[in-house]
């Protein structure tokens, strides 16, 4: 989050007016205050929930085994997540917002799965057009190759 307002702060023309942050619901990217702002682990902030930054917004997670329709093609949910993205930009303000989080891969309140294959792209445009940051964390896998590599040298 830090690296996001010096990326900002540092431009020809600073734009220090970016202070809003979108994450998706039902994430984990670790467990500092900050990065629980950032989670949309409700049980997980329900704690801290005083004492986190009111500056991130949460749009839905991307699972498609719990909240794709019956009725949904792949295309069509994916389709329905850009847009709410879309909105949510539009809501906050495109210039308002300094960067989109999310997680390539989720696993930290769910069963593993991956993000649709043709999401990572179509995101990537929508922050492209709003000249906001993408950040893909992946805590889960990180501090998973850890403990493998622990395990393994040890």
């Amino acid at each position: 989050m830090k690296l996001a307002v010096q990326y900002f702060a540092e431009l020809p023309e600073p734009q220090k007016n970016r202070t809003k942050f979108i994450a998706r619901g039902q994430s984990y990217h670790g467990a500092t205050l900050g990065a629980l702002a950032l989670g949309g682990h409700w049980a997980r902030r329900e704690l801290y929930k005083a004492l986190l930054m009111d500056n991130v917004h949460h749009i839905s997670p991307c699972n498609p085994y719990h909240d794709r329709g019956e009725d949904e093609t792949e295309g069509d949910y994916l389709a329905r997540l850009v847009k709410e993205l879309e909105d949510k930009f539009i809501e906050l303000g495109p210039k308002n917002v300094i960067a989109f989080v999310a997680e390539p891969v989720v696993g930290a309140v769910c069963i593993f799965h991956s993000i649709p294959l043709n999401s990572g792209n179509t995101l990537w445009e929508v922050t492209l057009l709003s000249s906001v940051l993408s950040c893909i964390v992946n805590v889960v896998q990180a501090s998973q190759a850890r403990q493998s590599w622990s395990t393994e040298t040890f």
